[in-house]
């Protein structure tokens, strides 16, 4: 239910840090924190039962704390951003954010020491699939609509074209709503909609994947069509274009790492998902090509780059001013209203840089400590790799794709840190690929 539930927005307020309303100085209590404060709490208690059995057992072996273990650097980074909260203006607002990566931290680390114990990837993948079909079905419905379909109850944004703060866009003078299903924005249902197409492509040519069928082949090329159009009708231009590169490369070392283990097999199905992608992409772009023209060109003169670049100038002045400990966690925003008070309700939002505002919000000692974390994550990855002289293990070799993807869209938008779904696809998947050595 949890990893199902990951892209809907049902949240309640518990609090307003400032008036007018902002939704980044405001306190919420999530479907998604309650499903998973109740797994965590399952995990624990089972977790001190053992302890307790293996207590008296002189065999058992004491883990060791390492330096080169990724979640050692996440200990460290969670005192940082709690020495940050010293330079916060809004004390509360920064407590509840060190809890919400209290709580991310826990989700990443039940992810990480529970595979094939509580849940497999199969299962898992299987379940983001479907919870991506469900999510492209509603986002293609709202392009048909061009608004919203009354699902507020599952935590659907009011669209309405031309309302402030709805991502659209123009073509030839008219307004398009962009597709954003049960999330908060587009940028993130793309980023779902793009796990949910890696996991289908692990799940359509590893081994333990599916049996395939004539039937089953139209059913899955009906569902795989159906994710690629949701995640395309989001025109997020910075995740497309990473999905078609990644996609390529992706595809091209698959299919050479892989000549020596069932080639007829792997390879028939890479061709019936290449040409299954090549039509969908052919098709949507006849459809759609006025939109598809307009999305490509990118004019620097445009609000999408503008509004990025005095973000980022902001990020870099409020950095300067508390350079080791920065602002203090979440507190980009309330400084960023304080020194700029004039600006219209919807600027006031963070900077559209993950970097950046980590930067500014727990200075170079926190950013330092997680691109040290990130570090160790990709050195352990790389490790694993040359011990073998192949690749054995697919799966993870194409999680670690969406979450360098991720990585990379960190440096355009904030929505993996600063957003409860982005949050939870992103230390999922990283909770994975270290589940896997």
């Amino acid at each position: 239910m949890l990893i199902f539930s990951i892209p809907f927005q049902a949240r309640i307020i518990l609090h307003k840090w400032t008036e007018p309303f902002n939704q980044w100085t405001s306190a919420y209590v999530y479907g998604t924190d309650v499903l998973l404060f109740v797994v965590l709490i399952f995990w624990l208690k089972n977790f001190f039962v053992n302890l307790k059995k293996t207590h008296n057992d002189k065999t058992t072996k004491v883990a060791k704390i390492s330096i080169l273990d990724p979640g050692f650097w996440l200990w460290i980074l969670l005192g940082v951003f709690a020495i940050s909260i010293l330079n916060s203006i809004i004390v509360g607002l920064s407590f509840y954010e060190l809890i919400k990566f209290i709580e991310f931290l826990g989700f990443y680390l039940y992810i990480k020491s529970n595979y094939g114990r509580v849940y497999n990837f199969k299962r898992l993948a299987l379940i983001v699939v479907g919870s991506g079909l469900l999510q492209a079905l509603i986002g293609i419905i709202q392009y048909i609509k061009q608004g919203s379909l009354g699902l507020g109850f599952l935590g659907e944004s009011p669209l309405i074209v031309g309302a402030p703060g709805v991502a659209v866009f123009v073509v030839d003078g008219e307004k398009y709503l962009r597709a954003y299903a049960l999330t908060p924005h587009p940028n993130i249902l793309a980023a779902w909609l793009f796990v949910s197409i890696v996991m289908f492509i692990v799940l359509c040519i590893s081994k333990s994947g599916f049996k395939f069928n004539k039937p089953m082949n139209l059913l899955m090329s009906a569902a795989y069509a159906v994710i690629t159009f949701g995640f395309f009708l989001t025109f997020s231009r910075v995740i497309i274009g990473l999905w078609f590169i990644c996609f390529v490369l992706s595809l091209i070392l698959i299919f050479l790492k892989n000549k020596s283990e069932s080639p007829s097999n792997i390879r028939e199905r890479l061709k019936g998902i290449v040409l299954l992608t090549i039509i969908i992409v052919g098709v949507f772009t006849f459809l759609f090509w006025p939109q598809v023209a307009s999305r490509v060109r990118v004019s620097s003169q445009e609000e999408a780059v503008t509004q990025r670049i005095f973000y980022n100038k902001i990020a870099g002045t409020l950095a300067s001013e508390n350079l080791w400990f920065g602002k203090g966690i979440g507190q980009f925003v309330p400084d960023f209203m304080r020194k700029f008070s004039n600006l219209p309700r919807g600027a006031y939002q963070p900077v559209h840089n993950v970097y950046l505002l980590l930067l500014s919000e727990t200075g170079s000692v926190g950013l330092g400590v997680f691109m040290i974390f990130l570090f160790f994550v990709f050195y352990k990855f790389i490790l694993y790799f040359r011990a073998s002289s192949q690749f054995r293990d697919l799966v993870l070799f194409c999680l670690v794709i969406p979450v360098f993807c991720l990585l990379v869209v960190g440096l355009f938008d904030h929505f993996l840190w600063t957003s409860q779904q982005g949050s939870l696809v992103f230390w999922m998947l990283l909770g994975l690929i270290q589940a896997r050595f």
